[in-house]
């Protein structure tokens, strides 16, 4: 399955089908799963599909754009937009693309989407699995960026945009936390935005190549460029480093190779890999 932006701005998600004995797609063979209108705004269109632990997709979407969520679509259980949403799709077929699993908190009940398996997202940017945590890095309004970890399998979870920006009150006139779920860690952007503006989720390290790094999670912030990781023990938080890595430009993205190890992608087109920081001379 493949995600993309069309020329009328909806976000588009397809299946492709490899042709035989190659590594080629069939281009006659393309089924569109699902497309949700994104209209008004240019921005905010979360942008990573996943299948998780259950073999059910996973999708993230932005709430539409614009500044504050002025549609209100992240709260809005009747909208697909500032989601995560979890979709069955191994049947798919032109006439039935896909379906809703029935464990979806919210499938068949009337004037809520069913495909919605999380809400309260501002912008989505990334998320990724780690045994049954599922790791949702959310951007931020204007001061705070948040990693949301939840078991993949608490369905129906609100992260809390666009009342809650991080730990901070978004709306303070009307900023009722009740049913709420906060994140499990959020920075402030700074004066300037000298901790960041933008953060970009990675992955839990689990490759053999730094296995004392194992556990940690890795992610980045687009303006900063930094790489910074923690570890997550049973809901606590610790070991918190920035790596201090040399100047790449701003980070657009995480890979994940099939040994397990991580690498940073740049806005330039440049791939980094994460590796062991050689010994010092002398």
């Amino acid at each position: 399955c493949v995600y993309y932006i069309d020329s009328d701005h909806n976000m588009i998600i397809e299946r492709h089908m490899r042709l035989a004995g190659t590594d080629m797609c069939d281009p006659c063979a393309t089924i569109k799963i699902l497309s949700i209108p994104h209209p008004t705004y240019t921005n905010h269109y979360g942008g990573l599909i996943s299948f998780g632990p259950d073999g059910y997709l996973y999708l993230a979407t932005g709430d539409g754009g614009g500044a504050g969520d002025p549609f209100q679509n992240a709260q809005n259980l009747d909208s697909l937009l500032g989601k995560v949403l979890r979709i069955d799709v191994s049947d798919s077929s032109s006439s039935a693309p896909y379906a809703i699993p029935p464990s979806n908190p919210f499938a068949g009940q009337a004037g809520r989407r069913g495909e919605i398996w999380a809400y309260g997202l501002r912008n989505p940017f990334r998320f990724s699995f780690d045994g049954k945590l599922l790791y949702t890095a959310d951007v931020g309004q204007e001061r705070r960026e948040e990693v949301d970890i939840a078991p993949f399998a608490h369905a129906g979870l609100n992260y809390g945009w666009n009342i809650m920006e991080g730990t901070l009150c978004y709306n303070a006139t009307s900023c009722n936390q009740a049913g709420l779920t906060l994140p499990a860690f959020d920075y402030e952007h700074g004066a300037n935005d000298v901790n960041g503006c933008a953060i970009v989720g990675g992955f839990v390290y689990r490759g053999k190549a730094m296995p004392e790094l194992a556990g940690h999670y890795f992610y980045s912030d687009y303006c900063a460029g930094f790489l910074k990781s923690f570890l997550n023990t049973d809901g606590k938080l610790s070991l918190h480093k920035d790596w201090h890595t040399p100047a790449v430009g701003n980070i657009v993205s995480f890979g994940r190779d099939a040994d397990g190890e991580l690498y940073l992608l740049a806005e330039s087109g440049k791939i980094f890999k994460i590796v062991r920081a050689p010994a010092p001379k002398g």
